[in-house]
């Protein structure tokens, strides 16, 4: 038998203890005999079919449609499982189907009564789907086949990070979104510079500096908007908004500027106003939003139950440790570095067959992208401005023939790695140590 085995599972061991690998530890769900509940929650109702728990059944127990958010409903709901599954001596266990937003409500208040819960994603869903006779898809239909993932052993525990990792995972999302906004408007605000007075943008170096910001916020870009005020006011307008730094020599270059000027947009007035809202926005954003969310944010790292010293990795400031750590969750989660790597997408696809390895795959890009993303960014600054990203750059830019995006992705996971095992082991950041097994020897020495 083991001989046939290692035919069809080359990693098959015969071994009197198989399982001497596996680690309940961070494992949600016991081991014990559960009556699969699935849900296709969708905006105002959510199909609920039960499974028969026991292997080799695939009958339905019960089946009904509940409104989404009904609180009654749902402890109904509870009550009803439970006696569903008693005469089978199982506990009933709500799988869920993890898309949009829909699901979380209910999914949030069993959690908080202490049920199991478990969730599948949307792409297992339709691959399963893909294996049937007959396409047919219903919500009854997509609420039975979650049920059947979880008895297959496909599905994915719910962990909810504790606090105060969940309020940091929150926070640090909702910088991202504010944050892309900034960028986003910074963007428009240099496009429509370009076409209202595209020399406006000689005597400053970046639109979104605080004197050029206070040209823009007053309407002031516009080259009629500019020329009716006169030297005296334009001069003191740019002293009070650079801290004296610029005066009557900038006003003059402005004035120049809006004399001799090219553009001559169709709506002059219409973009002028647009820019000075985007501005107005900008100032909003980045002074009464983003500058208390990176306080509360500050103040929630310093209640972190456990040492993890990420301050120490060169670049990783508050906003990037505390995405890590919300995203990540507890470190004892994972039970290798590579299960880190794919949790944050930052893995390679494989494709092999017939012997033969597929080349130029892309990532999985899977699990979380906002861990993924601040990983991303955190990597290009190593590979910018430190010795050891910029030898390592060189080294797999150059020397392995790796693409840009491949290159800095390659190191976003052996930051990944390294932020999991200092938070999980509560280690200080040795730059030797850390990157020694990674790297070439020559590059290492």
């Amino acid at each position: 038998m083991p001989a046939f085995a290692k035919v069809f599972d080359p990693t098959f061991e015969d071994l009197e203890d198989p399982y001497r690998h596996y680690d309940a530890k961070g494992e949600p769900l016991d081991d014990r005999l559960y009556l699969p509940v699935g849900f296709d929650p969708g905006k105002k109702q959510t199909e609920v079919v039960a499974l028969h728990p026991f292997p080799g059944h695939d009958q339905i127990v019960w089946q009904r449609t509940i409104p989404t958010t009904g609180l009654t409903e749902a402890f109904w709901l509870v009550e009803k499982m439970q006696r569903v599954a008693e005469p089978f001596a199982a506990v009933p266990v709500f799988v869920f189907e993890a898309t949009s937003i829909y699901w979380r409500p209910l999914r949030d208040l069993f959690v908080r009564l202490g049920l199991p819960t478990a969730t599948v994603s949307a792409v297992q869903l339709k691959n399963l789907r893909g294996t049937q006779t007959r396409k047919k898809k219903s919500d009854a239909i997509d609420a039975l086949q979650v049920a059947k993932l979880f008895k297959n052993g496909s599905s994915h525990a719910s962990r909810i990070p504790p606090e105060p990792l969940a309020s940091l995972r929150e926070l640090c999302r909702a910088h991202l979104f504010f944050a892309e906004f900034l960028v986003a408007a910074q963007n428009r605000m240099i496009a429509q510079q370009f076409v209202l007075h595209p020399e406006s943008r000689t005597p400053f170096t970046r639109i979104n500096q605080r004197t050029p910001m206070a040209l823009v916020t007053q309407g002031l870009i516009a080259p009629g908007r500019l020329l009716a005020l006169s030297l005296e006011e334009l001069s003191q307008l740019l002293r009070r908004a650079s801290h004296g730094r610029h005066g009557v020599d900038v006003a003059m270059q402005l004035r120049q500027s809006a004399l001799t000027t090219l553009a001559m947009p169709p709506a002059e007035a219409a973009v002028s106003y647009s820019l000075a809202l985007l501005g107005r926005s900008y100032l909003y954003v980045a002074d009464q939003i983003l500058r208390p969310l990176e306080h509360r944010i500050r103040d929630l790292l310093q209640q972190v139950p456990f040492r993890h010293y990420l301050q120490e990795i060169p670049y990783f400031g508050p906003i990037v440790i505390g995405t890590i750590l919300g995203e990540l969750g507890q470190p004892a989660w994972f039970r290798t570095a590579d299960d880190v790597v794919a949790w944050f997408g930052l893995d390679p696809a494989v494709f092999a067959s017939a012997g033969k390895q597929a080349a130029g795959l892309p990532l999985t890009k899977r699990g979380s992208r906002y861990g993924r993303r601040i990983l991303w960014l955190a990597a290009q600054n190593w590979c910018k401005y430190t010795k050891i990203g910029v030898q390592f750059f060189r080294h797999y830019r150059c020397g392995k023939g790796l693409s840009y995006d491949a290159t800095v992705c390659a190191f976003a996971a052996r930051l990944a790695k390294l932020s999991w095992a200092m938070s999980r082991d509560g280690t200080h950041y040795d730059a030797r140590r850390a990157f020694r097994a990674y790297l070439p020897a020559q590059i290492s020495a």
